[in-house]
Formats: C-alpha cells, structure tokens, sequence
C-alpha cells in the first residue's frame, strides 16, 4: 500500500459539500477517502476516453490483414480468438 502524503486543496459550495457528505456517508467512506476515490476513477476514464482511439470495421479488416502477412503463429492465434470474441459481440 502507497502511503498518502500529497495534499490538494479546493473550493466548493456548500451544496457539493453536503452533496459529497451524503454520498461519502452512503458509501461508509469518509469524505476525504471518497472524493480522492472518486477524483482518480474520473481521471483515468477521462485519459482513457481521451486516448481510445476509434477504427472502422473495414479499417479494422484491413489492420488484421497487414498483420497477418508477417504474423507469428502465436500472434495469429491471438488474433483469430479477437475475431471469434468480436463477432460474438456483434450479436450483442
């Protein structure tokens, strides 16, 4: 366990704070160890969302195909189990 030794200050209404206050409590948090909680889950989706990068099935075909013409047999297993996984997303 990483020992907690940083501080951040900032300000907010009363209003958020009894808003925080309520969910900390719902949670059986405090508000500090909520709010931090809280803080780092929408900062790493936000870098995740922010980093996701989109490609269209027929790109996506075209990426299978480059790969696969110098691919190991490992890496081409991998891949035929990515395809079978997606196309069972697919029905979803």
């Amino acid at each position: 366990m990483t020992t907690s030794n940083a501080r951040m200050e900032f300000r907010l209404s009363e209003e958020d704070k009894a808003l925080l206050a309520l969910a900390a409590d719902h949670c059986s948090q405090s508000v500090s160890d909520f709010v931090r909680r809280v803080a780092v889950e929408a900062a790493r989706q936000s870098l995740y969302e922010n980093n996701l990068i989109a490609v269209t099935a027929r790109d996506m075909d075209k990426l299978f195909k480059m790969a696969e013409q110098e691919a190991t047999s490992e890496f081409k297993q991998g891949l035929n189990r990515f395809k079978h996984w997606q196309s069972t997303q697919d029905d979803h």
